[in-house]
């Protein structure tokens, strides 16, 4: 039931097709239970949450599909380099089926990462109402750090395995399906600042970079503090989330008073913004290149009665009639 929308057909990688349907529906809102929970994305373990619960993608499964890509990624590349040297004749048939493989595979870790992303953030909206995340941006956390010629970058190796390991994890996809899983069961996602949520102890709130002595292992210098390293993070997170909303309670937008000049900005509707008029779009075109005196730039320059001239003149050449005179529109 519902307004359909639009329909998307789209062609998936192993020959099957998928149809999926946009509608509007009127949905009632559950009403969330449960008190707020951080979540730590991370790595080697893809969610954990502030009770100790680890979710997401099985890291051996992934590790087993990451090397069949990687044995199907070289396949590929031999015949590819042997289609190189041979001047690039057309493909063969092994190489037709090894990039057909490839497809597949890398549409199976997909496949398996979106299955593992909807059964753990469908476990966190079930269970608590406000959520707390890190404000992370996985499109600049993932940039390449090639660097350019004049300035190359450093470590370039190991953070390209670090972003890969990101996308495969898929941070982003995380955050998107919280967020409107939880919408619709009447929760709340809040991001939080990210610094230093992996070096302050939970317990003492001493901040060092020497607390975490590894990746899983995290020793407050201060307290002695000692338990897993994401655990400790997303006990951070869930503080500093509690400390957002809390903020937001107590200090919530004021209301502007009746008849003031605040209260008319609101309410006034925004100004359109002004269409650039034909002399000025004529004069970009003459820097361009055109010819100036054929755009006939200035202010009486009408490109309505330039293209009306024009095909009075060709429906003239046609027809052999003499062309009306142009009124004014």
């Amino acid at each position: 039931d519902g307004d359909p929308k639009f329909v998307t057909i789209t062609k998936r990688a192993d020959e099957y097709y998928e149809v999926s349907f946009g509608a509007r529906v009127e949905i009632e809102v559950e009403e969330a239970a449960g008190e707020m929970v951080g979540v730590d994305r991370g790595v080697a373990i893809p969610m954990m949450l502030s009770n100790g619960r680890a979710l997401g993608n099985d890291q051996d499964q992934r590790a087993v599909l990451a090397a069949r890509r990687t044995e199907l990624q070289r396949r590929v590349s031999a015949f590819e380099e042997a289609r190189k040297k041979a001047g690039f004749p057309p493909k063969t048939h092994n190489h037709i089926r090894a990039l057909a493989a490839l497809t597949k595979m890398n549409l199976k870790i997909a496949n398996h990462r979106r299955d593992a992303n909807h059964k753990a953030t469908k476990y966190v909206v079930d269970r608590f109402k406000s959520i707390a995340i890190e404000d992370l941006s996985t499109k600049h956390m993932t940039k390449s750090a090639a660097g350019t010629v004049q300035k190359p970058g450093k470590n370039v190796a190991a953070k390209s395995g670090l972003n890969r390991v990101i996308l495969d994890v898929g941070w982003y996809q995380q955050e998107m399906m919280l967020r409107y899983k939880a919408e619709a069961r009447g929760g709340e996602v809040i991001a939080v600042d990210p610094k230093n949520t992996s070096r302050m102890c939970h317990e003492c709130g001493h901040t060092s970079v020497f607390n975490r002595r590894s990746q899983k292992e995290f020793v407050c210098e201060s307290c002695g503090n000692s338990l897993n390293a994401d655990l400790n993070a997303a006990r951070n997170i869930r503080v500093r989330g509690r400390e957002v909303k809390n903020a937001s309670v107590e200090s919530p937008t004021p209301a502007a008073p009746s008849g003031s000049l605040v209260e008319e900005a609101h309410l006034r509707p925004a100004a359109p913004v002004p269409k650039e008029n034909r002399a000025e779009r004529s004069g970009r075109w003459a820097k361009r290149g055109s010819n100036p005196e054929s755009l006939q730039i200035g202010p009486t320059f009408d490109r309505d009665q330039e293209v009306k001239a024009r095909f009075l003149q060709r429906l003239r050449s046609l027809s052999g009639r003499a062309t009306p005179k142009l009124g004014a529109d």
